[in-house]
């Protein structure tokens, strides 16, 4: 069986995002790795709506089942549930993703999160197109990963690009370079394409 990637991706309000950042990078880290995870990704929202000032926190994990067991585990822990007390935080919703397609590094200063609806489209589809996005991308950004919402509400289905950059000018540039292209315009078309949402933010993890 080829090997999966799928993410725990929580928005929380909290009231003191430094305390927790310090946290996580103090003990919090290797905490949550010690129950299965595998990355961690953190991001506070600086543009996106009424998403503006909320911490995006994933857990990647290798299958759902330790998605549920590492999530069970979190918040058996007294030290991570006070931590979540002290900084005031607050979930907003949680979901869960899976990874169809990564391209270069998990770094950078800051991200973006591109939210499109579509008609299903396979994963070898899928990753054909993202190399095409990721020639216009890698122009300003420092990586990108393709993920699939596989249980979110209403965005259930919908596809969410995670690009990295140091220069968000860099990065719309690039973007704009990528949508004027006549494949990414037919791939959208005949997939009933349609962006529903866009955030910005600082990478703090």
């Amino acid at each position: 069986m080829e090997d999966m990637a799928y993410w725990s991706a929580g928005i929380v309000r909290m009231s003191n995002v430094q305390a927790f950042v310090d946290a996580s990078n103090d003990w919090g880290n290797d905490r949550v790795r010690e129950y299965g995870a595998t990355d961690i990704n953190m991001i506070q929202v600086v543009l996106g709506g009424e998403a503006a000032g909320t911490v995006q926190i994933g857990f990647e994990y290798p299958s759902i089942d330790a998605v549920l067991a590492g999530n069970a585990q979190q918040y058996s822990d007294p030290q991570i549930l006070e931590l979540l007390q002290d900084c005031g935080a607050e979930l907003v919703r949680r979901s869960l993703l899976r990874t169809v397609g990564e391209r270069g590094e998990r770094t950078g200063a800051y991200a973006t999160g591109l939210y499109v609806a579509h008609d299903p489209i396979d994963d070898e589809t899928a990753n054909s197109n993202l190399d095409v996005n990721w020639s216009h991308m890698q122009e300003g950004a420092t990586g990108m990963a393709m993920m699939q919402i596989i249980a979110g509400g209403e965005l259930t289905g919908v596809t969410v690009f995670i690009t990295n950059t140091d220069s968000a000018d860099s990065l719309f540039a690039a973007s704009a370079k990528n949508f004027a292209d006549p494949h990414v315009q037919k791939v959208m078309a005949d997939s009933n394409g349609r962006m529903v949402g866009r955030v910005v933010g600082r990478r703090l993890l």
